[in-house]
């Protein structure tokens, strides 16, 4: 009797042993699945972060240069726009010979001069590019009324670069048959007795032109007679010093287009963008939270820009992340506090000429 009730105790001691045994495991994979959900869930998140970003600079890369076909170097694109002092300043306010439409930098938006293989490398991208208006949209017309339609002699008007101040009247017509007004227009924006020639809005390109034509001065007058008339002024800014007098050809139907430029960088976590505003700058703006760095290639042999954007999902308890073989940039030590992604995007910029020199 005794025998037995001794052989019932070590049957429960290993039954005991055998559950707790397997409870430990339970909670181990429990565990494991947990921390394997939780770091997928955040390399993802921080994918989408990635991608978000890649998207951001895609819908403005793809507008590079357009309009500005007969622009055949950076340097005849800076010409055209030299009068837009801030334009070209970093932030200490020193001039920079940045390669427009696009401009790769580092730092203090210190233009760094390329290296042995073409290319230009930074973490910090600047963009010129252009823009269809989303409320009023300008064209030029040869009708007599304000509407749309193309009549008359479609033979283009040439306006030369000859002569400083040389300008032509055009008859512009709304696209939209609805009624509009003149203020809802961007070029708009420039307060009258000012300096128009200094704010980036005062410029408009198209298709046909090829380069970037200044809108004259717009007194109150004048807003009343492009409203009543259409009648904009338009002029090709004379080149300076030696550069071969330009010209471009004005076509009726051809839509006037909204000049921007506009730079992207990281700040922290948190990757942003500035907008140039009228004369200046704008404040930075936040556009994605997650991001660690942003590392650009400008290949000038191919004009091919190569983005690669470092992302996280979260916090790495383990504090053991393992820098990206392909990541190109910098990897600093804090980044192994973090779940890291890194993506990359690549764009062949198809609006420049195949001769378009970046100097």
């Amino acid at each position: 009797m005794k025998h037995s009730k001794a052989f019932i105790l070590v049957e429960i001691l290993t039954g005991m042993a055998l559950q707790a045994g397997f409870i430990i495991v339970l909670c181990t994979s429990f565990y494991l699945m947990l921390s394997f959900y939780t770091r997928t869930q955040q390399t993802l998140s921080a994918r989408q972060r990635a991608e978000r970003v890649i998207a951001y600079v895609d819908s403005r890369i793809r507008n590079a240069d357009l309009g500005l076909w007969k622009c055949e170097s950076s340097s005849e694109i800076r010409d055209a726009l030299s009068q837009i002092d801030a334009l070209f300043k970093d932030d200490s306010n020193n001039y920079q010979k940045f390669t427009f439409p696009v401009a790769v930098t580092s730092g203090n938006w210190k233009l760094k001069s390329s290296n042995s293989d073409n290319k230009f490398t930074g973490n910090r991208l600047t963009l010129l590019y252009t823009q269809r208006p989303s409320k009023l949209n300008l064209i030029i017309r040869t009708s007599e009324n304000n509407e749309t339609s193309i009549s008359g002699d479609n033979v283009p008007m040439i306006l030369s670069s000859d002569v400083p101040g040389n300008s032509t009247s055009v008859s512009v017509g709304f696209i939209s048959k609805t009624n509009h007004s003149y203020n809802e227009s961007e070029f708009n924006k420039v307060k009258i007795n000012l300096d128009r020639m200094n704010y980036l809005s005062s410029y408009t390109v198209m298709s046909g032109t090829g380069r970037p034509l200044f809108i004259g001065n717009i007194i109150d007058n004048d807003i009343k007679k492009i409203q009543d008339e259409g009648i904009f002024t338009l002029s090709l800014l004379a080149s300076s010093g030696t550069s071969p007098k330009k010209y471009v050809n004005i076509y009726p139907g051809d839509e006037l287009l909204y000049l921007k430029c506009e730079r992207m960088f990281v700040e922290g976590t948190n990757f942003k963008f500035q907008e140039f505003n009228g004369a200046s700058w704008g404040d930075a703006t936040p556009a994605e939270m997650g991001i660690l760095e942003i590392y650009f290639e400008l290949d000038t042999s191919k004009n091919i820009l190569d983005m690669y954007v470092l992302s996280s999902g979260g916090i790495n308890d383990l504090n053991n992340t393992q820098k990206p073989s392909s990541w190109p940039g910098t990897w600093k030590n804090e980044y192994a506090n973090y779940i890291v992604h890194m993506s990359r995007a690549s764009w062949k910029l198809k609006n420049l000429p195949d001769s378009f020199r970046w100097n």
